[in-house]
């Protein structure tokens, strides 16, 4: 390539080493750049950065729809030319066409089986040169042979090189996915009728960007129809996976669907033909609008073949949209000048951010749309594939998309209705609730057939049909349903009444009752009414209908949760050992009735009350030494609760079948008895064993039962107790496998060995280290069920374990997150001192009006999200813009790998998958002890990544960085929306402090002033409030001070990087470019990495809007 003077100064003296360049261009411009650098003090090369990064700074378009008016505004801009361009233009084909068309194109050619690999037919030379051809089956050729086919028609990056080892591997490097049909309506798993369909939406989108900024065309109506139709038949001759070979026989095909359709044109023709036949030539000037919209199409089409999440890889991203042609064209004709007028007054630079804007939706719709599922309910016969994508494609999630295609006047067809069936439409609608009446429970086939029947919408004489005899059902339920009303408005005051009720409600018909028995259990459970409730149970339970079976198991299972709430008298053994018998014969009748009831009426936290009842049941037993009564209760547990679909930890083993190794995922469980209900799962390979491994951290009040329970098993054949070494096996990230005989050891902890099972439970046993005492992991082999590792479980006396969470339990953590974040000094007064047993609501309920109204305001906010990979919590966005407003500027955490270079590959690490707690590393083999881990498990902050708030005053007031202790040669700022997972903060150095019963005679952190008698209970109770400490922090606070995360801090939250010497700047962007890391949060790397030895007012210069990085998952 020639090295002009100005694309030098713009790319390549700040990046000598561009594989743009040839060796020794690479040299030159090396050596021109250390020699200019010292010349002109690093001026030119700053200028040479601005100079190559502006364009990216002002068209880089935002990937996260924020508002949909901002891209409604993309639309509207600059000019109205594309309001209202596409005038038809002597149409031979219409909008009308397209979806037949399209349908016609799936149905004949891309929905047809896949050939076996020795019958796929493929062009071959007719004679020793390819200027003719022929048609030869793929069986017929020799290796050599494959292989020259394979090169004529592959990109340069497929071809292979006709050797021994390629000959034979040719079958796989040619038919790529293979010959197995991905679906049964739609065989080809990338270039089936999705990618069709879609290409022909996109063809439609790109005709109307080319009508918008490029100056050379003005796009009819006509042209726009005639790109989506030859855009969806591209690649409909297609019989392989693999290597395209087949583009002429698919302009031939489309060409022959084209003039059925009654197209005659022969430049219409022509151009669809050399359209598909010639979609990849670079000569724009012969190349057709139509072939550039399909070309366009076809690559834009590019994300479908490794889409995992609706947002495009950012790297790729940017790669990929090289490839298109508008892209190109309008670069070479602007020559890069943002300015540039192209068509009216659009610029260069309106056409960048534009088409940002539309590859973020295109890629979103391929996410949505290529889906297996998706694709699937499309194909099915009968639907019109096009349409039913069109359909997707809706205002919220697809605003500007959605605007081009209604100006292009690209939507589905709505074809009026006969006055037959508008008629229709009304009678279903009047009747459209009994489609809903009961639908959960559906015992009568009748009105299973009426479902169906409107679902289908069957002629106008099947539906009025259905809807006579429906009425006569409807009297009679009126009828019914009356007189149990009447009768239950008098029970309240006449009780005689009750036994008429039951044998009304005995006689309804099945669905009825279903509508009717919340009424009837509500009555049923009225405080006054506790004689009556017991024998309405007893009478309902003679009735044998599967929802009178729902019903009564509800009258369980509601009674059962107010027996849980009552405790009997401390000091009456009898009435302790009662109370647990009676909670053990409760939650045994209950799970006998939701074992056999149908799974459509089962009500999943029925498994978890009963876990909590017999779990209580246990303790209870315990309190007056019934080993007996407890074992039994456990045993109740483990063999009466079934994990099956219904409970989400089914499908743990699925997920992680998903995931790669080592890869955790968090998800929320434990009904409450799990620490921020915290499961971890995940899969290694230990010293060569594929294990599976559940962990989870106990509270203290559980954690303290636990060894009680382990007593039960001393005696137990098949179970095994010893106590060894807590070891975290070392990874070897060469094969990924963990060794064992490399380890790290953290106190010591109790092993339970379940022999038949071969599931292993490891429960620590060091206080000490008090992270790891109340840690639990269960390790069990691949192909152990999850009903398995919850008899472990529910043996040690943690049958709530694997428990679905229920409302209540989510709400009650985030009260209880809620109030440690705003009265910690109130709260841990509280469960430390006066009342140990204290619930949330407890502690709740002693705040001023003031205090609950922000406590309110927190519940209404708190929502479950994402909060880095595969990792759900709770968490408060709001938190973010308040942390702000308080005077919090930033989070800043040291990176210490002991030189910059070793830092350096820690950042890149962090970058991609974020901060680690000491304990979640060790738990990923990674044994670097980092700072102080003991110090930490002791202090209970083992599980807990430390950051430090930065307030604005020490931006204005420039604190040097020396002044932090334990520092390193890399400091990462983070985002104050962290805040949103609502951490703890100490305002000293406490080591991360959680541990109540931690002591100390002489605490002496560094760069603070001893402090003797140190007690964790009290040093907890000086905690201050989030505002709080924020506020004071700004006035008059230290550097000391700490704000911990749980588990992880994920990537999305870091803002910018600080080092002290351009030289350590040079290293870091280096590691993180040779990692494909070229921008931080959107800032490219240039700017994102700050050289200075102090804080500065310009390091949170664009943080002044805190972002919401979690991805709302579910709300409260």
């Amino acid at each position: 390539m020639e090295l002009k003077p100005i694309s030098f100064f713009k790319e390549y003296i700040i990046n000598p080493f561009s594989s743009d360049l040839t060796l020794g261009e690479k040299i030159l411009a090396l050596a021109l750049s250390i020699l200019l650098a010292p010349i002109t003090l690093g001026i030119l090369h700053i200028v040479c950065y601005a100079l190559r990064n502006r364009h990216i700074r002002q068209c880089k378009a935002n990937l996260i729809v924020d508002n949909n008016d901002r891209f409604q505004n993309i639309v509207n801009k600059t000019d109205r030319v594309a309001r209202k361009i596409l005038q038809p233009n002597n149409t031979t084909a219409s909008q009308d066409d397209v979806p037949q068309f399209i349908q016609k194109m799936i149905e004949e050619t891309y929905a047809q089986p896949l050939p076996e690999r020795s019958e796929v037919e493929v062009p071959f030379r007719d004679g020793e040169t390819w200027d003719k051809v022929k048609t030869v089956k793929w069986g017929e050729l020799s290796p050599s042979e494959k292989i020259e086919l394979n090169n004529h028609y592959a990109h340069p990056h497929n071809r292979v090189e006709d050797t021994f080892f390629n000959r034979a591997l040719i079958d796989a490097y040619f038919f790529g996915e293979g010959q197995s049909p991905y679906l049964e309506n739609d065989p080809k798993k990338h270039h089936g009728s999705d990618h069709a369909v879609r290409a022909g939406i996109f063809a439609g989108v790109f005709a109307y960007l080319y009508n918008k900024y490029h100056p050379d065309y003005d796009v009819t109506s006509q042209d726009v129809t005639f790109a989506q139709l030859v855009a969806s038949g591209h690649d409909c001759a297609r019989q392989t996976e693999g290597t395209d070979v087949y583009d002429d026989w698919s302009a031939e095909k489309t060409l022959q669907v084209l003039k059925d359709m009654g197209v005659s044109d022969p430049k219409i023709l022509e151009d669809a033909k050399e359209a598909i036949a010639d979609k990849d030539s670079k000569d724009y000037e012969k190349k057709s609008l139509i072939a550039k919209c399909v070309q366009n199409a076809d690559c834009a089409e590019f994300y479908r073949l490794s889409c995992d999440s609706p947002v495009q890889r950012k790297a790729s991203y940017e790669h990929s949209r090289d490839y298109l042609d508008i892209f190109q064209e309008l670069k070479e004709l602007s020559g890069e000048n943002l300015n540039h007028h192209l068509k009216g007054n659009a610029t260069y630079g309106d056409f960048l951010e534009a088409l940002d804007a539309v590859r973020y939706e295109l890629n979103l719709l391929i996410y949505r749309t290529h889906q297996k599922g998706k694709r699937k309910e499309f194909s099915e016969p009968g639907k019109n594939y096009y349409n039913k994508l069109l359909a997707e494609i809706n205002r919220v999630e697809f605003p500007l998309i959605n605007s081009i295609l209604m100006n292009t006047e690209i939507k589905a067809p709505i074809k009026p209705k006969a006055p037959e069936e508008i008629n229709n439409d009304k009678i279903i609608a009047r009747y459209m609730p009994w489609k809903h009446f009961g639908s959960k429970y559906t015992p009568t086939h009748n009105l299973q057939t009426l479902r169906d029947s409107i679902d289908q919408r069957d002629s106008r004489e099947s539906t009025l049909k259905i809807l006579r005899k429906l009425d006569a059902e409807l009297q009679k339920r009126t009828f019914a349903s009356n007189q149990f009303d009447l009768l239950l408005k008098i029970l309240p005051t006449n009780s005689k009444i009750l036994e008429e009720l039951l044998n009304v409600f005995a006689k309804m018909s099945p669905i009825l009752r279903d509508e009717k028995r919340k009424q009837l259990l509500n009555e049923l459970e009225r405080a006054d009414r506790k004689n009556e409730y017991k024998d309405a149970m007893e009478r309902l339970k003679d009735l044998n209908d599967q929802t009178l079976n729902a019903a009564f198991m509800d009258l369980k299972h509601s009674y059962l949760k107010k027996y849980l709430k009552e405790n009997p008298d401390s000091s009456n053994e009898e009435e302790i050992r009662g109370h647990a018998q009676e909670l053990k014969i409760i939650s045994g009748e209950l799970l006998g009735y939701y074992n056999n009831s149908h799974k459509k009426l089962r009500d999943i936290r029925v498994q978890t009350t009963v876990s909590l009842a017999l779990e209580k049941a246990c303790s209870l037993y315990l309190k007056v030494n019934d080993q007996e009564g407890a074992k039994k209760a456990l045993d109740l547990a483990a063999k009466g609760i079934i994990i099956d679909e219904d409970n989400a930890a089914y499908n743990i083993n699925h997920v992680l079948d998903q995931l790669p190794e080592d890869k955790p995922v968090f998800l929320v469980k434990g009904c409450g008895f799990l620490r921020n209900l915290h499961l971890r799962a995940c899969k290694k390979i230990i010293d060569g064993d594929h294990t599976r491994e559940l962990s989870f951290e106990l509270p203290s009040k559980i954690r303290k039962e636990v060894n009680k329970k382990l007593e039960l098993l001393q005696g137990d054949p098949n179970v095994e107790i010893t106590t060894v070494v807590a070891a975290y096996p070392k990874k070897n990230f060469a094969n990924g496998e963990y060794e064992s005989n490399d380890a790290l050891s953290v106190g010591r902890e109790r092993k339970i060995t379940f022999k038949d099972s071969k599931i292993e439970v490891y429960i620590g046993n060091s206080k000490f280290f008090f992270n790891q005492y109340h840690l639990v992991r269960l390790q069990m082999k691949e192909g152990t069920t999850i009903q398995q590792c919850h008899q472990a479980l529910a043996k040690i006396g943690l049958p709530m374990a694997l428990m679905q969470s229920r409302p209540e339990d989510a709400k009650k953590e985030a009260l209880a997150h809620a109030l440690i974040l705003r009265f910690p000094s109130l709260y841990y007064s509280i469960v430390l001192e006066k009342k140990p047993e204290a619930e949330p609501k407890d502690i709740y309920n002693q705040l001023t009006e003031k205090q609950k109204s922000i406590i309110d305001k927190d519940l209404k906010n708190i929502q479950i999200s994402y909060v880095n990979e595969n990792h759900l919590e709770l968490v408060n966005p709001h938190l973010g813009r308040e942390a702000w407003n308080a005077g919090a500027r930033a989070l800043g955490a040291f990176v210490n790998g002991g030189n910059i270079e070793e830092t350096s590959g820690l950042i890149a690490k962090i970058l991609q998958s974020g901060f680690l707690s000491s304990q979640e590393r060790f738990q990923r083999g990674i044994l670097g002890l980092g700072c102080c881990p003991k110090t930490n498990y002791w202090a209970g902050s083992g599980n807990q990544v430390f950051t430090r708030t930065l307030p604005k005053s020490w931006f204005e007031k420039e604190v040097p960085l020396e002044n932090f202790a334990i520092r390193g040669p890399v400091m990462v700022l983070l985002d104050v929306q962290a805040f949103e997972r609502m951490p703890y903060s100490h305002p000293k150095d406490r080591s991360g402090l959680r541990n109540p019963d931690l002591i100390s005679p002489l605490w002496t952190p560094i760069n603070q002033p001893p402090e003797f008698f140190f007690s964790g209970k009290e040093k907890l109770k000086e905690m201050s409030g989030f505002a709080d400490f924020i506020t004071e922090l700004d006035k008059n606070g230290s550097v000391q001070t700490e704000t911990m995360f749980d588990i992880t801090l994920g990537p999305q939250y870091i803002r910018k990087l600080v080092v002290t010497s351009r030289a350590d700047k040079y290293v870091l962007m280096k590691e993180l470019e040779s990692n494909e890391i070229y921008e931080i949060a959107g800032t490219p790397l240039e700017d994102a990495v700050i050289v200075s030895d102090r804080l500065q007012k310009n390091m949170v210069d664009n943080f002044e809007d805190p972002k919401k990085p979690s991805i709302a998952a579910e709300a409260l």
